[in-house]
């Protein structure tokens, strides 16, 4: 390990028993230096005014100074080795989500699956992937039958439905202003060689990481600001709008597209 900060941070001692115990620094989050400044830096800020017709306000500022991640054979050889532990906590990866309406579901569904058991008893030997399998068949089969007034039936009723939501994502955030600012100094992880190698061990051998990055998304008004890893996306109208313009345009490039195809085949 030559990374002076996590190097000061391990030691090497002898136990009880005479037994060399390395202790190791592998994860460690820190300011500018040693001595002063903290690892992250958060501000919250809520403005509700008395006058009904000023806008909420929400400021929230982050700042990472120095997140130093260690990663090498022998800490990747630990995780595998503890994973393991914790895989009963993941067992119950078959329960269904619970959803409105569910009790009217099971109350509609009880009777079909009790008549299916009785007369159908293969079904209870099948595989969950094969029974699934069978339905995507079922799906996949479904789908190349539609017409194509069918299939633009669909796609208008899905227009409609993401407008409604973005209408209600529109009326909820009319009366709120925020602005979200996030810094991040360095995040880094040091890939370093095994330890039985001599020549290579504990020594960095290549280092991945974010240095100097800066995200903000701030809404004033009509218009939303969004600047990510020195991209800017600006708009200054409503969601809905925004979505309607987009799939128009789309329709457009799509037509101009198939007839350029045709006109140069």
């Amino acid at each position: 390990m030559d990374n002076p900060r996590l190097e000061a941070r391990s030691e090497v001692f002898m136990d009880d028993e005479g037994l060399k115990i390395t202790k190791r620094c592998f994860l460690l989050a820190i300011g500018d230096d040693d001595h002063s400044g903290n690892a992250m830096h958060l501000v919250l800020s809520y403005n509700a005014f008395d006058e009904p017709t000023t806008k909420k306000i929400i400021v929230v500022k982050a700042k990472l100074s120095n997140l130093i991640i260690e990663m090498c054979p022998e800490v990747l050889k630990s995780i595998t080795q503890l994973v393991p532990e914790f895989k009963a906590m993941f067992r119950f990866k078959d329960l269904f989500p619970n959803k409105a309406g569910m009790d009217r579901r099971i109350e509609l569904m009880a009777p079909m699956h009790l008549i299916a058991e009785i007369t159908m008893p293969k079904i209870r030997t099948a595989s969950e992937a094969a029974i699934w399998n069978k339905i995507n068949e079922f799906r996949a089969i479904r789908s190349r039958n539609k017409t194509e007034e069918e299939k633009k039936r669909l796609e208008t009723y899905k227009d409609r439905v993401m407008i409604r939501k973005l209408k209600a994502l529109d009326s909820k955030l009319k009366n709120i202003d925020f602005d979200i600012y996030i810094e991040v100094q360095k995040v880094g992880t040091n890939i370093t060689g095994n330890q039985n190698f001599y020549e290579i061990r504990n020594q960095r051998l290549l280092e991945v990481g974010i240095l100097k990055q800066e995200i903000r998304i701030k809404k004033e008004g009509r218009s939303l600001l969004i600047n990510m890893g020195g991209m800017t996306l600006n708009t200054f109208f409503a969601f809905s709008e925004i979505y309607r313009f987009v799939k128009t345009y789309a329709q457009t490039m799509k037509a101009y597209m198939s007839n350029f195809t045709i006109q140069t085949s």
